[in-house]
């Protein structure tokens, strides 16, 4: 439902000019993502909000929960 929901007004974003990166976390009737983007050409430390996630998507998996250059990660959060 985060995905798919047509309001903006559950939508938070973060950029960072310096590293080259964007997170958008998006809720919805009680569901929740976090998008992470790296435009950068470096690895970049970009950690979601606190609490338990899956891995819905990853261009680039790296060790370590750095996001690669260039790449993006999806995150769902685990209903607790």
């Amino acid at each position: 439902p985060a995905l798919r929901a047509e309001s903006l007004g559950d939508l938070e974003t973060t950029a960072g000019e310096a590293a080259r990166t964007l997170a958008l976390t998006r809720r919805s009737a009680g569901d929740e993502v976090w998008i992470g983007l790296n435009f950068g050409p470096d690895p970049a430390d970009l950690p979601p909000p606190a609490g338990d996630w899956q891995t819905l998507l990853d261009s680039a998996d790296m060790p370590g929960g750095n996001l690669a250059p260039y790449s993006f990660r999806l995150l769902r959060r685990i209903p607790s």
